[in-house]
C-alpha cells in the first residue's frame, strides 16, 4: 500500500487533464491561424502542444471533439461574461460578436461546410442560449417564445454567414448592418400582421 504522499491527488490529476485539453484548444488555435483547417491533423496538435498523440487520444477521439471542446470553452466564457456584466439585448450580442471575430481562424473553421454540417447542431446548440437571450431582451419576449427562438435563429444564420465570408467586418459594423435590417423586417412583419 503507498503512503498518501505518493498518490497524486484526484483534484490534481483532474487539473492537469484539464490544463493539458486547454493546451490543446489553445495549439488548435494557433494552428488554424497559420493555415487550412484540413491540413492540421492530430499529430500537429499534439506537436504544437508538446504531447504524444497516445495522450492526444486519451483525452479526446478526433480532432473535430477537440474543436467542440474549444467551442464549449468560449461559449462558457462569453456566457460567464454576459451573466456577470451589465451586457444585454444588442450589447451582449456586440460583446458575443467581438468574441467570436478575435478567434475569427477557429470560428471560421468551425463554419465551414466540412466541419459544419457535421456539427451544426451541436454548434447550435451551444451558442442558442446566449443569442435566445439577446433576442429576448432586444425584442421584449420570453426566452421560450417562438418567435424569440426564430429570431435566435436568424442571428446565428447571419453570424455564420459573417463569419465564414472571407473578409468578415468588425463585428460593430456587422452587427450595426444586421440591426438595421432585423429591424426593418420586423417592423414590417407587424405592418403585415396588422392588415
Amino acid at each position: 500500500m503507498r503512503d498518501n504522499d505518493e498518490q497524486p491527488s484526484v483534484s490534481f490529476v483532474s487539473r492537469r487533464s484539464e490544463e493539458t485539453k486547454k493546451n490543446l484548444c489553445r495549439s488548435l488555435k494557433k494552428l488554424l491561424g497559420t493555415g487550412n483547417h484540413k491540413e492540421i491533423d492530430i499529430a500537429m496538435i499534439a506537436r504544437e502542444s508538446g504531447i504524444t498523440r497516445k495522450s492526444f487520444y486519451y483525452h479526446f477521439s478526433c480532432r473535430d471533439e477537440l474543436m467542440i471542446y474549444a467551442l464549449e470553452l468560449d461559449i462558457k466564457r462569453i456566457r460567464e461574461k454576459i451573466e456577470n456584466g451589465t451586457a444585454q439585448g444588442w450589447d451582449a450580442l456586440l460583446m458575443t460578436c467581438r468574441y467570436i471575430y478575435h478567434d475569427k481562424a477557429f470560428y471560421k473553421s468551425i463554419v465551414s461546410p466540412e466541419l459544419f454540417y457535421s456539427a451544426s447542431t451541436s454548434i447550435s446548440l451551444l451558442f442558442c442560449p446566449i443569442l435566445r437571450k439577446s433576442a429576448g431582451e432586444i425584442f421584449g419576449l420570453s426566452e421560450e417564445n417562438e418567435c424569440c427562438m426564430l429570431a435566435a435563429d436568424s442571428i446565428w444564420g447571419a453570424i455564420v454567414r459573417w463569419i465564414a465570408s472571407e473578409y468578415p467586418a468588425e463585428p460593430d459594423i456587422f452587427l450595426g448592418r444586421y440591426r438595421k435590417q432585423a429591424l426593418s423586417y420586423a417592423k414590417e412583419c407587424i405592418a403585415h400582421m396588422k392588415t
